[in-house]
């Protein structure tokens, strides 16, 4: 693009079809068959719960469970003991939208407890960034604004 000096999205958008088109002829391959080999999902499966992000928690006493800072507690209808520590998968997808799985069905929760930011760790190499900058002003009686407050080295008597 910058050979054909395209500096803006509208050129390379007009540009696109002629390099789809010179792109394909040069590294495009022919499949050795021509059967579409992907399957039907089946019913158990749900694109939303497998491609996200996965992680195995264990359900307390009281149905909460704790993910990125926040509490989560499972609601019930009735005082289930049948889900007290038992494993359940917290999955998030890209809009970081949360679902909690309890073999594969989804369980309804509310927000229990979303927790402050308290303090960050930071590693050695950052901690000058992570800090607020001082400035640090001399007070008007400071020697350093006074000049003649240091007078000049007197010259050394011979005697």
């Amino acid at each position: 693009m910058r050979l054909r000096h395209i500096s803006n999205p509208e050129q390379g958008n007009t540009y696109l079809p002629e390099f789809v088109e010179d792109f394909n002829s040069r590294f495009a391959v022919r499949p050795r068959s021509s059967n579409n080999a992907h399957r039907p999902l089946t019913v158990g499966e749900n694109l939303n719960h497998i491609l996200v992000w996965q992680e195995s928690r264990l359900l307390s006493k009281n149905l909460t469970l704790q993910f990125k800072k926040v509490v989560y507690q499972i609601q019930t209808k009735t005082g289930s003991y049948a889900l007290r520590n038992a494993h359940v998968t917290i999955c998030e997808d890209a809009q970081a939208a949360i679902s909690i799985l309890y073999q594969s069905r989804e369980l309804p929760f509310t927000i229990f407890h979303k927790q402050e930011h308290l303090a960050e760790i930071v590693d050695s190499k950052n901690v000058d960034r992570a800090l607020p900058a001082k400035t640090s002003i001399p007070a008007p009686d400071h020697p350093w604004r006074n000049p003649h407050h240091f007078s000049s080295p007197k010259p050394a008597s011979s005697s």
